[in-house]
């Protein structure tokens, strides 16, 4: 027995290990949720303030998670992984908590299968991960039923006394802690002759928590209003199949809703297995106790009283019973194992699979991250700009991501919700700040119930211009007032869907940093059906393209899939030039797109044959930009810092990869500050050499053609392409791109500096200072191309030798036949 105990124990540990890294990894590598934040904000109150708060709010939770988050983040900081940390440690207990339940009911071996099962639950790993009640609540939960089992079974006070203590406690971290004093009361009437002894007191030990309860529901008059809202539904409003659907997958098997929905059936199908064999093996480990509904009780109730209450029934309101599904999938898997180990096995794998399939998405970030589209807006806002939280329901979010860092000054539109935005009162306000404001940026946030037609957003696209975006959050530029304006007609034809009227740009050049903004015409040449978007470059005249956005024409306040022939819509866009983009004259160029399929719209003739699909929109005039910005305002993907006599500073660089073909040709973008004036015109030298010291392929060049560094001028940040040409014979393998600044009578320029340099396949990086005439950026690979030599199926051969080199063997057409205004595809 001992020897059993002592394996049980180092089992347990190890599950706990297994456990803490799976709720630990990747921890902070989302930002808050809204929930989250809100629990920040709530704890971050001195006490009287939060149990204010608490009283008033509605739909709010008791104190005592909040309370003791407050403590810790006293201890602990109020980053992400700090607030996040204190879930963890709370979801960790129910581990070994679930194996002591499971022992006491069935045994040693459904025990340790019960923890293995709750370490591995997606369920309960996504919420130890999560700022939030819900993992302590499972604890006060699964030692309510502990106590509750062992004071039945043994009638003692101290269980009975654990019972109201942790069954109080669950009531005050969350309402829905009343499910486990609804299964405590089920169990007992059901089984009330077998308990009649214990009938009159347990009315009143279990009347004891409901009872300590009562003061706070008295005063939180917040909850009152909830539950006036709730009850008004009446019972089952919102129970649907799906919902049914939704909770058991959620409960069961995968909450991120990326596992196909039929999976489900199997846990269900082993979960209705184990609570028949439950029937007869609950008690093993307590003889004096027995249960023989117990375990259905246990896991049936909650979702019965969950789905029947009028509010909308989610997993994690019933996560105190995760212990009861994995001691039911432990009894069947234990069954299985006793008779058929094959489909045992079978089944064990399916299970961890598909938790790992289910949490492998839990690890990754997610696309609309408040604290990414935050940041965004912290990074690159102006002391001049202004704020508009279009969504009030926000508030926690912006008070966590951005109210402490940013003195911004910011309106909600509207204030609160519902009833929805007013647009007739709405429209006054945005016209007085982008008047008063030349960027104003807009976070959408629940506009379902704030603004469900899109009016802010609508109105924005319509009366300014949207420039720079990253998922909810969009930065506005205010139009120019009295800027001289040229209209150039251009009267393009879209495959007969839609015209390009007329362009407006401003004739002022345009500063680094600053927008190009356009006023496009478009008519439509009949009902449109669908979206299209337009797809406006600014290329060098090389060349190079140094800015690109895709816009949906009509964006929020006129779609085209609402235009109607021969409507006219003037349309804003905004193309935002790049800090450090170099003073020059640049080419406009624009496509059209169809954003269902990917297909560019071509460009037709007067009789519909089409021409291209890129049309000039002309020429603009780029300008030095503001001398004074910071180094963070420019993002290269590999940034470093080296300084080449103390003249120019590599801030960092870009690559479209780290891996290259052979004749392959790629681009290298490098960051400069300018220290010094360079006093010369500098030539950069961009190298390819292998590893034995051979330059393979070599650029000589001026940092920018046009823009030599003879005109640079101090604190100033420029950007520089350049293109490098891997030869066609140039050997597979690792190489060093390297750099070097030459004066102009071809002297290097000594270089030093430091970089992160990635190491253990970039899970780790060390920094690396550097120092010498040339500047090692780092490795690429040459990877031979791919060749065949044996000639496929030739639709139409066809041998004609084009020189000594090549050989032309043939040709397939697609179709032979194309009606006129059709494409042949050759």
């Amino acid at each position: 027995m001992k020897q059993r105990l002592a394996n049980d124990r180092i089992l347990l540990i190890a599950l706990l290990l297994l456990a803490f890294a799976m709720r630990i990894h990747g921890l902070n590598v989302k930002g808050l949720s809204f929930d989250e934040a809100g629990s920040a904000y709530i704890a971050s109150l001195r006490p009287p303030e939060m149990f204010a708060y608490l009283k008033r709010a509605v739909f709010e939770h008791p104190p005592l998670y909040y309370l003791l988050l407050s403590a810790w983040m006293s201890l602990a900081g109020h980053s992400e992984f700090a607030l996040r940390y204190l879930s963890v440690l709370v979801g960790l207990l129910l581990v070994p908590l679930t194996y002591r339940l499971a022992r006491l009911l069935a045994g040693r071996r459904v025990a340790l299968l019960s923890a293995f099962l709750v370490t591995l639950s997606p369920f309960h790993v996504i919420y130890s991960r999560d700022a939030r009640m819900y993992t302590l609540l499972a604890v006060w939960g699964l030692l309510a039923v502990y106590f509750f089992v062992l004071a039945l079974a043994e009638d003692r006070w101290r269980w009975w006394v654990g019972f109201i203590l942790t069954a109080f406690l669950a009531l005050y971290t969350h309402y829905y802690g009343a499910l486990v004093l609804c299964f405590a009361n089920v169990f007992f009437f059901v089984n009330w002759r077998r308990f009649r002894p214990l009938f009159g007191k347990f009315i009143l030990i279990q009347l004891v928590p409901a009872l300590l309860h009562l003061p706070w529901l008295l005063l939180a008059r917040g909850m009152q209003k909830s539950l006036g809202v709730v009850l008004s539904r009446g019972p089952a409003a919102m129970l649907t199949y799906s919902l049914v659907q939704d909770v058991w997958m959620d409960f069961s098997l995968d909450p991120t809703n990326n596992l196909p929905a039929y999976l489900a059936v199997v846990t269900l199908g082993l979960t209705a297995l184990g609570l028949f064999i439950s029937t007869t093996r609950i008690g093993q480990g307590q003889p004096s106790f027995q249960g023989r509904y117990f375990l259905l009780l246990y896991l049936v109730i909650p979702f019965a009283v969950g789905f029947v209450l009028p509010q909308g029934m989610r997993a994690k309101y019933i996560i105190p019973f995760v212990p009861a599904y994995a001691l039911a999938l432990a009894l069947a898997l234990d069954w299985l194992m006793s008779r058929w180990k094959i489909l045992w096995g079978v089944v064990l794998l399916f299970l961890v699979l598909t938790n790992a399939a289910a949490l492998s998405h839990n690890y990754r970030p997610i696309k609309n991250d408040p604290r990414e589209f935050y940041g965004f807006v912290l990074d690159q806002a102006r002391p001049s700009d202004a704020l508009i939280l279009n969504g009030p329901w926000q508030w926690p979010l912006f008070e966590y991501y951005v109210r402490p860092k940013s003195s911004l000054p910011y309106r909600y539109l509207p204030p609160g919700a519902p009833p929805p935005l007013d647009p007739a009162t709405t429209e006054p306000l945005l016209r007085d700040i982008l008047a008063q404001h030349p960027r104003v940026w807009v976070v959408i946030w629940g506009l379902d119930i704030a603004d469900p037609g899109h009016f802010v957003m609508g109105w924005m696209n319509e009366h300014a211009y949207a420039a720079l975006n990253r998922a909810s959050a969009t930065c506005f530029y205010a139009p120019l007032a009295n800027t001289e304006g040229e209209n150039r007609s251009l009267d393009v034809n879209f495959e007969n869907q839609v015209r390009l009227r007329t362009l407006r740009l401003a004739t002022d050049a345009i500063p680094a940093g600053d927008i190009i903004r356009m006023d496009t015409e478009w008519e439509a040449l009949r009902d449109l059906t669908k979206d299209y978007h337009l797809i406006v470059t600014l290329d060098d005249r090389r060349g190079f393209r140094w800015s690109r956005k895709q816009f949906p024409l009509g964006a929020d306040y006129r779609p085209t899939w609402t235009w109607r022939a021969g409507d006219v819509v003037i349309d804003r866009e905004g193309l935002l030039v790049p800090v450090g983009t170099p003073p020059g004259e640049y080419r406009l160029r624009a496509v059209l797109r169809r954003p269902q399929d990917g297909q560019d719209v071509f460009v037709v003739d007067e009789h519909g044959t089409p021409q291209s699909y890129t049309i000039e929109l002309g020429t603009v005039q780029i300008t030095e930009g503001p001398l004074d910005l910071p180094p963070s305002a420019v993002s290269p993907t590999h940034p470093l810092t080296a300084t080449f006599g103390g003249r120019l500073q590599l801030l960092g660089y870009d690559l479209p990869g780290q891996s290259f073909q052979q004749g392959e040709d790629f681009p290298v973008t490098l960051y400069w500050r300018v220290g010094q004036d360079p006093g010369e015109d500098l030539t950069l030298s961009i190298d390819l050499v292998s590893s034995d010291g051979r330059t393979v392929a070599e650029k000589r060049e001026s940092p920018v053609e046009w823009y030599p560094t003879s005109r640079w001028q101090s604190g100033e940040l420029v950007i520089s392409q350049h293109g490098l040409s891997v030869p066609p014979d140039a050997p597979a393998g690792p190489y060093q791109l390297q750099v070097t600044l030459r004066t102009a009578g071809g002297r290097p320029l000594n270089v030093s500096g430091e970089m992160e340099q990635p190491i253990l396949w970039g899970l780790w990086s060390r920094r690396v200072t550097f120092s010498g005439e040339t500047l090692d950026l780092g490795t690429v690979r040459i990877q031979e191309r791919p060749r065949t030599f044996k000639l496929p199926r030739v639709g139409h051969p066809l041998r004609a030798d084009l020189g000594d080199e090549v050989r032309f063997l043939g040709y397939d057409l697609k179709s032979d036949h194309v009606p006129p205004g059709g494409f042949v595809e050759l």
